[in-house]
C-alpha cells in the first residue's frame, strides 16, 4: 500500500530566538532563554488536499521545571496556549495581528493572558461574566 506523504510546514508567527542554528538535515533549532513567549504554527497538507493546522504559544521555561512535548517543541517549554483546526488558528492569528496592529508584541504580554485565551477558546470561561446591574 502506497502510503501518502504530505507537506508539514512549520513557522515562528512572532518571538525572539536567543539563539538559532541548522542541524545537519537543515532544520532550523531555535533556543530562547526561560521566560521568552513565542507563538508556532504548524501546516500539514496531504496530497490528496486535507489538510491539518495547529497553532500553539510556548515560554521558554529553565531545566527545573516541567517541560512537556509538543509537536513542533521537543523539550523546555510550557504550552500557555493550543488550537487546533483551520478555524481556531485563523481566529488566534486574527487576536496577534490586532495587538500588533495596537503596537503591542505579543512576546511581552503576560503567561495569564495566553492561559485565559486558551481557556476562552475552549469554552472554559475562567470567571463568571459580571451582570449589567447591581
Amino acid at each position: 500500500m502506497h502510503k501518502e506523504r504530505g507537506l508539514h510546514k512549520h513557522w515562528l508567527r512572532f518571538g525572539k530566538p536567543a539563539a538559532s542554528t541548522r542541524d545537519s538535515r537543515g532544520h532550523r533549532v531555535e533556543c530562547y532563554a526561560p521566560g521568552q513567549i513565542f507563538g508556532l504554527a504548524q501546516s500539514i497538507a496531504a496530497t490528496r488536499g486535507d489538510a491539518s493546522s495547529t497553532f500553539e504559544v510556548h515560554q521558554a521555561c529553565g531545566s527545573s521545571q516541567q517541560q512537556p512535548v509538543s509537536s513542533s517543541c521537543l523539550t523546555g517549554s510550557i504550552i500557555l496556549l493550543s488550537v487546533k483546526g483551520w478555524r481556531h488558528v485563523r481566529h488566534v492569528l486574527g487576536l496577534i495581528d490586532a495587538i500588533e496592529a495596537l503596537g503591542i508584541d505579543p512576546c511581552s504580554l503576560a503567561p495569564a493572558f495566553w492561559l485565559e485565551i486558551h481557556m476562552r477558546l475552549a469554552g472554559r470561561h475562567t470567571r463568571e461574566p459580571k451582570a449589567p446591574y447591581p
